[in-house]
Order: structure tokens, then sequence, then C-alpha cells
């Protein structure tokens, strides 16, 4: 993982959580009913704690063994990882 590439993850984890809020907001609801899922797939484990360390407490994968591969290498036990599966 570069620093640019952090530098990347900052930029939009603020940008879309200013944009979640405006659109929260746009309907009457606060910034904290609506949930932030960050889709991880093919992303590293560093990249992932970066944003995790950022404030991000939800990620996704579509594979089980992403997700499992995944939650054993993120530095937080707040974050949920959700799992989708095409069946």
């Amino acid at each position: 993982m570069t620093a640019r590439s952090f530098t990347d993850v900052e930029y939009n984890y603020k940008k879309i959580n200013e944009e979640i809020a405006e659109a929260a907001q746009k309907v009457g609801k606060s910034r904290e009913d609506i949930t932030f899922l960050a889709a991880t797939k093919t992303v590293d484990a560093a990249t992932i704690n970066h944003a995790i360390s950022l404030g991000l407490d939800h990620i996704g994968e579509n594979g089980f063994r992403s997700c499992l591969q995944n939650t054993r290498t993120i530095t937080s036990i707040t974050v949920r990882c959700s799992l989708s599966a095409i069946c």
C-alpha cells in the first residue's frame, strides 16, 4: 500500500460520509440512521485496516473465503463483516 493510496482512501471516506450526511438530511434522517458498508473485494488488509482507523465499521464481501481471510487480518473487533452470496 502506498501513501498515495492511503490518501485516496482518506479522501474517498470523507467524501462518501459527507454525501451520506447530505442525502440523509434531504429525507429528514440523521447521518447515524444510514450504514456505510464498504465493499472490500480485491482490497488488501492494510487498506481495510486504514479505512477502519478512519471510522469505517461495516465491510462487505461477496465470497466466503475472502470474508474469512479479511476478518482474520483486520485490527478492529468492532467491525461487522457482511457476506453476500449468489445462489
